[in-house]
């Protein structure tokens, strides 16, 4: 308002763009009308007026709690395309995929909650291939979310097994202001790692690629999940830039399964219904026969 200041201590988000947030919180401005650099009354914002106690009438202390509102809804993961080039400047690993962490955590007030965040477009890629190892990193949130997957060529001697997957995941993240805003003050600022063996995901025959339009979801531990949605990942034998034959993951393939046998009840359906139609039609030609006798 005009001849006032504005504060607020509340945390407020504005959305840039899909990966992008700006944040804002103890704000005190004046932009305009300022007299001999001092602030005028000031306007407090409406989240801050809904956090202020009632008056308490008691004889202890009262104490003031600012309650950070929680993280909006968070959208699905854009599918993002990520490359790794080998020595010779040749693309040795692709994939397409959107990722999404989700973290159950404790709020300040002993509350369980879910935070979720996207892998975003300026994600750092690096990695390495090999004809029995291929690692992808994606690091983000300025290094502080770093993300590893392991590929293992996993052919046998004599060809026994062909097969390719994701054998071993490494994450690591910190528990800061921006993810989880309404945590308990002491679980702030931890860097947590994870190590997980034996995944066993985007499993599929070497010289193929692996296609999974439903999505995985991969459980890390208890409380951390890494979601996988519109996947098409190939990390051996990559020719030319381009995908080899994807074979289709089973959660789409039973999309593709029940097609036909909902077609068929549908259609089963329709003909009951017809044999019905045709009884009815039929016994009422019968007793009009008889009526006219």
């Amino acid at each position: 308002s005009e001849g006032k200041s504005y504060k607020c201590n509340a945390r407020q988000l504005v959305e840039l763009s899909d990966d992008v947030t700006l944040s804002f919180e103890d704000v005190k401005l004046q932009p305009f009308q300022v007299k001999d650099g001092h602030f005028d009354p000031v306007e407090e914002c409406a989240a801050d007026k809904q956090t202020t106690p009632k008056p308490v009438h008691s004889t202890q202390p009262m104490t003031t709690v600012v309650t950070v509102p929680p993280p909006g809804p968070v959208r699905a993961p854009t599918q993002l395309n990520f490359t790794l080039r080998d020595d010779d400047d040749k693309i040795c690993f692709m994939a397409l995929m959107g990722l999404q962490i989700e973290v159950n955590y404790t709020t300040h007030d002993k509350k369980k909650a879910t935070t979720r965040w996207n892998v975003p477009k300026n994600v750092n890629v690096t990695g390495e291939c090999s004809n029995t190892t291929t690692t992808l990193t994606l690091s983000f949130d300025g290094e502080l979310t770093v993300l590893t997957m392991t590929f293992k060529n996993q052919s046998g001697k004599g060809g026994a097994v062909n097969k390719f997957m994701v054998s071993h995941i490494d994450f690591r993240y910190t528990t800061d202001k921006s993810h989880f805003p309404d945590a308990l003050p002491e679980e702030l600022g931890h860097t947590i790692l994870i190590k997980v063996d034996g995944v066993r995901t985007f499993k599929g025959e070497l010289g193929s690629s692996y296609l999974c339009n439903k999505g995985e979801n991969i459980t890390l531990n208890k409380n951390v999940t890494l979601r996988a949605t519109k996947a098409h990942v190939q990390p051996f034998g990559v020719k030319n830039g381009k995908f080899n034959e994807a074979e289709v993951c089973e959660a789409d393939n039973d999309v593709t399964t029940l097609r036909p046998i909902i077609v068929g009840a549908v259609i089963g359906g329709i003909d009951v219904l017809m044999l019905v139609y045709y009884g009815i039609g039929r016994n009422t030609r019968r007793h009009k026969n008889t009526r006219d006798r």
